[in-house]
This record gives C-alpha cells, structure tokens and sequence, in this order.
C-alpha cells in the first residue's frame, strides 16, 4: 500500500480484497450433486458384525466438474443409523454427469436384531441416506447431502403388497 493513501481507504481495499478472495471458495449448494444407492450387496460377516457393498452413485448437477477426494455415507432404517461407510478414492465427476462407487457399509449385528424384529412387524422402511463429499481445488469444502424414501421389503423378495 502507499503510505499517502489516508486509512479508510486502505481498509476499503483490504476489505474488497477479502470479500473477491472469499467468493472464490464459496461452497457449492447441496443440490449441486446428489448421492443415491444404486445397489446393495450382502457381504462377509461375523458374529458382531455384517458388511454391505453399497454401489453409490453420485451426479453432478452442475456444468463444472468435480475433482472428490473422498466420501461419507450415513446410511439410516427409520430412523436408526444402521451404519457409515467411507472412501477414500479419487472421483471425477464431469460436469452434469454421474458416476458410481463402490462402498463397504459395516453394520453391528446387535442393531439389526431390533430392527429386524420390527420389520417382520412392517416391512415398510423409512431409509435415509446422509453423505458427506470431499473435493479439492475451488471445491474444498465438504457438500452435505440427504437422499431419502421408503422401502417396501416385502417388493424386494418378489412378494405382491397388498
């Protein structure tokens, strides 16, 4: 700065420079990309614990491609949080394009006898699916998104509903 420059206005720059430099990283808005299970696969599983596959696929809503550097999904059955599955594999995401991904979920079987009692009472679940996404660049920010729906179970084992 020039040392003439009275201080109101070397504030004013400084505070223009600041507020430029902060646009710049402003996160994406939630609905820019969405995260939906595609498929689910049983896994290994133990006396305490199951593992899923969870084929997750995520779209870009948006022109701009995304570089992910990781992910996070919280997967819930009404209302239960039945377990987390991380990645931390690289994506591309082109703009306005989707791609999957393939993510162990590990469940503790001592939740699931709770839950498994209660949908022999209805087989209608509630799930929710709560991802966070890692990125880098202009895109470092985690983006938190939320997916959810019902399940009829009964439509999953060929059964017709009622």
């Amino acid at each position: 700065m020039h040392p003439k420059l009275p201080l109101l206005v070397r504030a004013l720059l400084a505070a223009a420079c600041l507020v430029f430099a902060g646009c710049s990283t402003l996160p994406r808005a939630s609905s820019d990309v969405a995260v939906t299970l595609s498929d689910v696969q049983a896994g290994d599983a133990t006396a305490f614990e199951t593992r899923l596959t969870l084929l997750v696929r995520m779209t870009n809503r948006t022109p701009e491609a995304l570089e992910l550097t990781g992910s996070r999904h919280e997967v819930s059955l009404n209302n239960r949080v039945i377990g987390t599955a991380v990645s931390n594999t690289a994506l591309a995401l082109p703009g306005l394009s989707s791609a999957t991904q393939e993510v162990t979920l590990n469940l503790s079987n001592f939740a699931l006898i709770a839950l498994v009692r209660e949908l022999q009472r209805d087989p209608t679940a509630a799930y929710l699916i709560e991802s966070t996404l890692y990125g880098s660049g202009t895109f470092a920010r985690p983006l938190r998104t939320k997916q959810s729906g019902f399940l009829d179970l009964r439509t999953l084992a060929g059964e017709s509903t009622p």
